[in-house]
């Protein structure tokens, strides 16, 4: 049997509790009459033991905003044309530099210098091994897009190894240097577009430039 002191006690940790925790009491209007005492003890011990299991339940922290992860600071055409600037002077043909556009010219503002060396130096130690260094591309042709051929990602062979046997990787590649410079004189290609000139060949010409993979 639980004595009034004790249930005093009771109701007065169990109003503590409530207060502290910002709820209403629901037992105020039992009073203390000794035909309420069992269900009034019965009450307020039920409703300590619900607010003590509830208290030890692990509090979730509050989910924290995402940061907004910052984008990437687009380059300014003035570094744009600047870091073209670098890569120019990288390239020994210096012909068409005006002739590269905005969007490719923002393109190479990914390329490091030093990869557009590495690029460049592929290329020409090609033409020096092929004895074509006077049918270099142009500049222009070079950084509108045929560079990519000689970076890491797309150049097979292995530096310092000797050339395998590739594809030719421009299009008059097949030819011997004699046979450009017949070819050039007569006006039938030109090795800075790596273009064709159909009506200044013969039939005799065009059947050997198909069988060069030329044409």
């Amino acid at each position: 049997m639980v004595t009034v002191d004790e249930l005093v006690a009771l109701t007065q940790a169990y109003k503590n509790i409530c207060e502290s925790a910002k709820i209403t009491t629901e037992i105020l209007h039992l009073g203390f009459r000794d035909d309420k005492m069992a269900v009034y003890a019965n009450f307020v011990c039920k409703k300590f033991e619900e607010y003590m299991k509830q208290s030890e339940k692990p509090i979730v922290p509050e989910a924290k905003p995402k940061e907004d992860i910052p984008k990437p600071k687009k380059p300014s055409q003035a570094e744009i044309n600047a870091h073209y600037e670098e890569l120019w002077k990288l390239y020994p043909s210096k012909r068409g530099k005006n002739s590269v556009s905005i969007t490719r010219r923002t393109k190479l503002y990914d390329v490091s210098v030093a990869d557009m060396e590495k690029a460049v130096k592929r290329y020409v130690d090609e033409l020096e091994r092929k004895g074509k260094m006077d049918y270099i591309l142009n500049g222009s042709t070079w950084f509108n897009g045929r560079y990519e051929d000689y970076m890491d990602s797309n150049f097979s062979q292995i530096d310092g190894a000797a050339p395998s046997e590739e594809k030719p990787r421009g299009r008059f590649d097949a030819l011997s240097p004699s046979e450009m410079k017949d070819f050039i004189s007569r006006g039938i290609i030109s090795p800075e577009d790596e273009s064709v000139n159909w009506f200044a060949m013969s039939e005799e010409d065009s059947a050997f430039l198909k069988s060069k993979g030329v044409i």
